[in-house]
């Protein structure tokens, strides 16, 4: 998937090894890579949250605390006990 740098950086290229990037620069990502928030898809569309980020700020909006490396099972356990309160 390609992404626009939007300021000049220095990020993890694909290979992993930090590279100097420009604004304006393309790079193409893998589907799974973890890509700085500054870099814009080069299609326009916004990237899905994944699950896990989607239960966190369902936790969130419920109140409850979010554990910092808690599985989704974990998350989805915890979101049925605060519905139930």
């Amino acid at each position: 998937m390609k992404y626009i740098c939007k300021k000049d950086c220095y990020v993890k290229n694909p290979q992993g090894i930090f590279q100097l990037f420009k604004a304006g620069d393309v790079v193409d990502y893998s589907d799974k890579a973890d890509v700085c928030e500054h870099f814009k898809r080069a299609d326009g569309k916004r990237d899905e949250p994944d699950e896990k980020e989607k239960l966190k700020s369902q936790l969130k909006e419920l109140g409850e605390s979010v554990p910092a490396n808690a599985s989704v099972a974990t998350l989805r356990k915890k979101i049925k006990e605060a519905q139930e309160k």
